[in-house]
């Protein structure tokens, strides 16, 4: 999924349309570009971030979280996972903002 889906309720950009089909490209896969909303696989960005926000599932932002702690912050241990979950209830709107709750 694009985050252009993503924001508008799973519709395709109007200009993915060829002959009124939609044209699908071949999803890159090196690397772990793909964005998904599944919170154990999807890329650790901002799209990421913003597809794993976008399900409301608070189980799966603090999973999300804690891939994010572990690979921004390696040294860093999480000591209350009611604390995450209290976190992962209510998100930072952003990686960014994200990355700075958890300085």
């Amino acid at each position: 999924l694009s985050v252009f889906q993503l924001e508008n309720d799973g519709d395709a950009l109007p200009t993915c349309y060829v002959n009124d089909s939609l044209i699908f490209a071949r999803p890159r896969t090196a690397g772990g570009c793909v964005v998904t909303r599944d919170p154990w696989t999807t890329p650790l960005t901002e799209e990421g971030c913003q597809a794993v926000l976008g399900t409301g599932n608070a189980s799966a932002v603090a999973v999300f979280i804690r891939r994010a702690i572990d690979e921004f912050f390696p040294d860093s241990v999480v000591e209350s996972d009611a604390g995450l979950m209290g976190l992962a209830a209510q998100p930072p709107a952003s990686l960014f903002l994200l990355a700075a709750a958890l300085r």
